[in-house]
């Protein structure tokens, strides 16, 4: 049995750590809010796992924030108006010793940023992510997958409905990366980035090849296509073998009997309205996680 509880000191630093996490988004120090968060969910995610789970989130908030970010900057025109506001802003931000001026200059060409640009208001991670999935119909179960900040663990945490209280019952495991792991996947997200061309071609050759009556009825072609089969095989061959090596590596989180599992597939017997909504950290999100088998 799990105590509930810590030590007088240790509730107290918990409590510290927790009240502040809102403050220091607050300040932009995203960084240091999700070492907070980091902090929290490794030091009571096995004894208050739904509490925890709203610290994982939150993590997972200010972490995809900043890949949304950079997807932004990267589409954004770099001569206007937003893209020069950023640059001043990165500029104030970066001063060692900020005056009052500009901090007062900050503060402006904040303000300035989130009235004119959309886009960026939408990048406010301020709000708890508990009241966000309240907003999620009741029946969804909410699976997370997250990488620590400092990329040598990994937070897995599943928010299961539960039919008596019509809250979500959370269930968080942790694995603990060595190098060797964190190679594999580097690795899979690269070869698997590498042959999404082939994917691609694949498709428009199959669209080439095959009628709108056979692609409606979900029919090959009676004469077949030998270098269409061939290109099939090949992908399905690349999947399968990615799919092993995914399994592999999270199989003490996601394999047979482990916590996750377990609540996974008591959801998946629940009924024939179960559903999964399924957020990975954005450094694997790419990765075919529909054809693992704990999703089967």
């Amino acid at each position: 049995i799990m105590p509930t509880t810590f030590e007088p000191d240790a509730e107290a630093a918990v409590r510290t750590a927790a009240g502040v996490i809102a403050s220091t988004i607050a300040a932009n120090k995203l960084e240091l809010a999700a070492h907070l968060c980091s902090a929290l969910v490794d030091s009571v995610g096995r004894v208050r796992p739904t509490e925890a789970a709203k610290y994982l989130l939150w993590m997972q908030s200010i972490r995809q924030r900043a890949y949304l970010k950079e997807v932004w900057l990267t589409a954004l025109n770099p001569a206007s108006e937003t893209a020069c506001t950023l640059r001043r802003i990165e500029k104030l931000e970066a001063l060692t010793l900020p005056t009052l001026d500009s901090q007062i200059h900050l503060t402006t060409e904040k303000a300035y940023l989130r009235h004119i640009s959309p886009a960026w208001r939408r990048l406010d991670v301020s709000a708890q992510p508990t009241e966000i999935l309240d907003k999620v119909p009741t029946h969804v179960a909410v699976m997370c997958i997250e990488f620590c900040p400092r990329v040598s663990s990994l937070f897995v945490g599943l928010g299961v409905p539960d039919a008596a209280t019509g809250e979500r019952q959370w269930t968080l495991d942790k694995l603990l990366l060595s190098e060797s792991s964190r190679r594999v996947l580097q690795q899979l997200v690269v070869s698997h980035a590498a042959w999404a061309p082939d994917a691609a071609r694949f498709v428009s050759s199959y669209g080439d090849a095959t009628s709108p009556m056979q692609i409606f009825k979900g029919v090959g072609s009676p004469h077949g296509d030998k270098a269409l089969n061939k290109a099939e095989q090949s992908l399905e061959k690349r999947l399968a073998a990615t799919l092993m090596v995914l399994d592999d590596v999270f199989l003490p989180l996601l394999g047979e009997g482990s916590l996750i599992a377990v609540a996974l597939a008591a959801h998946a017997a629940s009924g024939p309205h179960a559903s999964l909504l399924f957020m990975p950290d954005a450094a694997i999100q790419e990765l075919p996680w529909e054809g693992i088998s704990a999703f089967k």
